[in-house]
């Protein structure tokens, strides 16, 4: 829980639009506090020290004591105006609050364990559907912010409010659904958990059928569907050549020397492995003993 920010105010004895330009010609800022079934208390504020203050993160979720006089005030930040131009700020309004009132707050959410977390380690994006979630809490107990623990989870996961261990005596506002606060998302180019690759990977451990061509020529299935497009043409026309050749019907026409036999031709085909530019460049060497 959050510690309360003590601040010194002056009581201001009027109030009005007039009243709050003397006041921040007198380089302060106006405020009021109002709430808790008393009278509204017209204040006004050190400028250096409330525009500090302002900046911090979690505002709006922090209990200020507001000294002024003899008396304190527990309250709520619940309203600040900024310049249009300069962002400085022009008035404040703050609730006060006692130890048996409930306070609706938008409180952070902080995400931990990143580098434990599967789905990221293996290129998962972190996807923040709520930065902050709105809480129902006991105003003596606001927390500071609440913990996301990202460890185990994998890549299709998601964080619902429900699985986030909140303090005792706070709710979210939101009752009706589950809401989601983060998931974990795979990238454009599409990344799978690795439970998720064991099972694509055993169910292509099954062997693809040999490919036959006219002649008696067969090649392995897997080895023919690493073949790029040109290559599968390239292969086609080299073994009907083969077999054009073997049945002299082009004869020496391509200066090939004498018939090539089934076995030179496969035995090309395998010193080559089918990646060597040379299957384009000089499809007939392929073809010499």
């Amino acid at each position: 829980m959050s510690d309360n920010t003590t601040i010194s105010a002056e009581q201001r004895e009027r109030v009005g639009k007039g009243s709050a330009r003397a006041v921040r010609r007198a380089g302060r800022v106006p405020a009021v506090i109002y709430g808790d079934k008393k009278d509204p208390l017209g204040i006004t504020l050190e400028t250096r020290e409330i525009t500090k203050l302002v900046h911090q993160p979690g505002i709006f979720g922090r209990l200020l004591d507001i000294q002024v006089g003899s008396g304190k005030h527990t309250v709520l930040t619940r309203d600040i105006q900024f310049h249009p131009v300069t962002d400085n700020v022009l008035h404040m309004d703050f609730l006060r609050v006692s130890g048996s009132a409930k306070v609706a707050v938008a409180v952070a959410v902080e995400f931990i364990n990143e580098d434990e977390c599967p789905g990221i380690k293996i290129g998962g994006v972190l996807n923040v559907v709520r930065y902050e979630v709105e809480l129902l809490c006991p105003a003596t107990t606001i927390p500071e912010k609440i913990t996301v623990d990202l460890s185990g989870l994998k890549i299709g996961d998601s964080v619902h409010i429900s699985t986030i261990e909140l303090p005792d005596g706070v709710t979210p506002t939101i009752t009706d659904r589950d809401f989601t606060v983060a998931t974990i998302a795979s990238p454009g180019g599409g990344v799978k958990n690795e439970d998720d690759e064991d099972e694509d990977e055993d169910e292509d451990e099954e062997p693809l059928e040999d490919v036959e061509f006219a002649g008696g020529l067969s090649i392995p299935g897997d080895t023919y569907e690493r073949l790029l497009p040109h290559q599968k043409t390239c292969l086609k026309w080299l073994w009907e050549l083969h077999c054009q050749r073997a049945g002299g019907i082009i004869g020496d026409e391509m200066g090939l020397g004498k018939t090539v036999q089934v076995a030179s031709f496969l035995a090309a085909l395998h010193h080559s492995r089918m990646y060597s530019p040379s299957i384009i460049v000089c499809p007939a060497t392929m073809l010499r003993q």
